[in-house]
């Protein structure tokens, strides 16, 4: 049986406050969207997500029993 030490979990983690704002008014990524505008889009949505987030920001819990986070990267959104 193999093990691996690597667990990709993919996570967007955003502002409270600016997702309820979001959602409040969301007829201006609708229309972005409907427009094909690509760019504003993707400032909307990165207007609600929280960067620079580090390991100690997050808990792993397997079986109950909490892992340890060695390394938190980043990619692009899907």
């Amino acid at each position: 049986m193999s093990r691996t030490n690597q667990v990709v979990v993919p996570v967007f983690v955003l502002d409270k406050q600016r997702a309820r704002d979001f959602y409040a008014s969301p007829q201006n990524l609708f229309q972005a969207t409907l427009a094909d505008n690509t760019q504003l889009v993707e400032a909307i949505i990165e207007g609600v997500v929280i960067r620079n987030l580090a390991t100690v920001d997050f808990r792993v819990f397997d079986d109950g029993k909490e892992q340890v986070v060695q390394n938190v990267a980043y990619g692009p959104s899907l």
